[in-house]
């Protein structure tokens, strides 16, 4: 039996691997001593292995031993660290501290990559979702333009970049029947609503086609939601909250649902509140407040 076999190092951590080569080492110094003390090859192994007290047992009393004198040096530094903190207060605040800020950014960090890269975006099938785009050689002319969630206000009025959802291009999209579903959605600028207590003015609302929510799979929390025939000229303007908005702005009250309020002026029924779950396409940013295009 070798003592390769032996000692059973073969896959051991890089600890043990150092464990066995050390007891390697004294056990064949152990060896050549009986050889020169004219023991043959065997009995002098076997006598060394005997004297060596077995390799197992050894190695689990040194294994014991790290352990222990592990434990020991990291409660001796324990110490030492509370002592050295109590000596120094103005240096144990700056540490606590800095580990404070750490902490809180490393979460605040965390939570945003957990919004926009490892949640599902919340309707009911993302993995179906694509965002479409189009790019034009210049500039198209536009009634209305603001930057929002994935788009971005262009620089100067001259400047081709930035982006824009034009109305007959997107119902050319929807007659093209390349997509089960083709939904649209556009920032608005800010908006006085009135009709719910003193005038507000509302920072987060979107223009969205009228099968925005059913493309979506988002359906109401109480109410409807906004249908394909509240888009047109004709019908009765119509207007969906947020969940969040909902409680916040109206307590969460089920008699906001039918209640006629003013938007920049003009009159509009809200006509439900979207899920609880489903603030917006834009992970990171909430929308208050749906108007049909």
């Amino acid at each position: 039996m070798s003592l390769k076999t032996i000692l059973g190092s073969v896959g051991l951590r890089k600890s043990d691997r150092q464990l066995d080569e050390e007891m390697k080492f004294h056990l064949e110094k152990q060896v050549e001593a009986n050889v020169a003390a004219g023991m043959s090859a065997d009995e002098a192994r076997r006598q060394a292995l005997i004297a060596f007290g077995g390799v197992q047992q050894t190695r689990e009393r040194v294994g014991e031993t790290r352990w222990s004198h592990f434990a020991e040096v990291l409660l001796q530094d324990a110490r030492y660290a509370r002592r050295l903190l109590l000596k120094s207060p103005l240096f144990t605040c700056v540490v606590v501290l800095t580990l404070a800020l750490g902490i809180g950014l490393n979460t605040g960090i965390f939570s945003v990559i957990d919004a926009v890269l490892f949640r599902a975006l919340p309707v009911k099938h993302p993995e179906q979702l694509v965002l479409v785009s189009y790019h034009a050689n210049k500039r198209g002319k536009t009634h209305m333009h603001w930057g929002y969630g994935y788009c971005q206000m262009q620089r100067s009025p001259n400047d081709a970049s930035g982006c824009s959802l034009s109305l007959p291009w997107f119902k050319a999209v929807r007659q093209s029947n390349v997509f089960a579903g083709v939904a649209g959605f556009a920032g608005t600028d800010r908006i006085s609503l009135g009709g719910n207590g003193p005038a507000t003015i509302i920072n987060r609302a979107q223009f969205v086609s009228g099968d925005f929510f059913q493309t979506l799979g988002v359906g109401a929390h109480i109410g409807r939601t906004i249908l394909p025939e509240d888009d047109s000229a004709q019908a009765m303007p119509a207007a969906m909250l947020s969940y969040g908005y909902w409680k916040s702005a109206f307590g969460g009250s089920p008699d906001a649902v039918g209640r006629t309020i003013s938007l920049n002026g003009l009159s509009y029924t809200i006509v439900g509140v979207a899920e609880k779950n489903f603030d917006s396409l834009v992970p990171g940013e909430k929308v208050d407040l749906y108007v049909p295009f």
